[in-house]
């Protein structure tokens, strides 16, 4: 029984193994290298400004010191 075992353990996980390099070869391609995206704008998302306003109260001043 525990033979059975170690060997479903062993067939499992190269199953899996296999499953993970194959994903992992199909994917590879999705990476662009930096120079690429410097190159074609597109493929980059535009860069936006956002402000951030940090309001001071005298309660948090108190906290802090």
């Amino acid at each position: 029984m525990l033979i059975e075992n170690l060997g479903r353990l062993k067939v499992r996980k190269g199953k899996e193994r296999r499953e993970a390099q194959k994903e992992l070869e199909q994917s590879i391609h999705l990476v662009k290298a930096p120079q690429v995206l410097r190159q074609d704008q597109s493929l980059t998302l535009p860069k936006i400004k956002v402000e951030v306003s940090q309001p001071k109260s005298e309660k948090n001043q108190a906290m802090e010191e």
